[in-house]
């Protein structure tokens, strides 16, 4: 039996107290713990390019974890959400999906 479980990560984007672009990658990060709401979670899950200005670095906090129970033999999803205050376009967000994020 694993020791470890993969997960998945959204970043939302809100400008205003109003929601934006997100961003999302399923089961894409190997975790031994999963982080809990207010936690901080080391920015470099979207390591590999520049910081951008939007990105807080290091951490970003935890706003919410979701989990996805499926049936057998398919294992469960998690995926754990992080908010940021801010604007961005889709031009900001094309790095990330050249690193298999998916934009919505």
């Amino acid at each position: 039996m694993s020791e470890s479980l993969k997960i998945g990560f959204r970043i939302e984007f809100w400008d205003h107290d109003k929601p934006g672009l997100a961003v999302y990658c399923e089961n894409a990060f190997l975790a031994t713990a999963l982080p809990r709401v207010g936690e901080l979670v080391a920015s470099q899950i979207v390591a590999g390019i520049t910081p951008p200005p939007w990105l807080p670095v290091p951490f970003m906090t935890v706003a919410a974890v979701e989990h996805y129970p499926v049936k057998p033999p398919d294992t469960p999803g998690v995926q754990v959400v992080i908010r940021l205050e801010t604007k961005v376009s889709q031009d900001d967000l094309r790095p990330l999906e050249e690193q298999g994020w998916t934009v919505w």
